[in-house]
């Protein structure tokens, strides 16, 4: 990702810096943390993703809804609390 600074499209205020984040995806009751590089407004925290990444986030997902998880790595057990 190439650094690209600019307004923030959702505040207008901040400026947009590219940041190591971790991206969170949700498929149904999987879950994959994803770090990554964003741009990321200083000011409100908008995060903005490039094409080629959005992609991959798609990619992803679409491989969970598939069943196939083998390039992916148990990291936890999640829990909800009973009603």
């Amino acid at each position: 990702m190439k650094e690209k600074i600019h307004k923030c499209l959702n505040c207008g205020i901040g400026n947009t810096k590219i940041k190591d984040v971790q991206k969170i995806l949700s498929m149904n009751s999987d879950t994959v943390l994803i770090n990554i590089k964003a741009e990321v407004c200083d000011h409100c925290g908008e995060r903005y993703y490039d094409p080629e990444t959005v992609r991959y986030f798609e990619k992803i997902k679409l491989e969970l809804k598939n069943g196939n998880s083998s390039q992916l790595i148990p990291v936890g057990t999640s829990y909800k609390v009973a009603s």
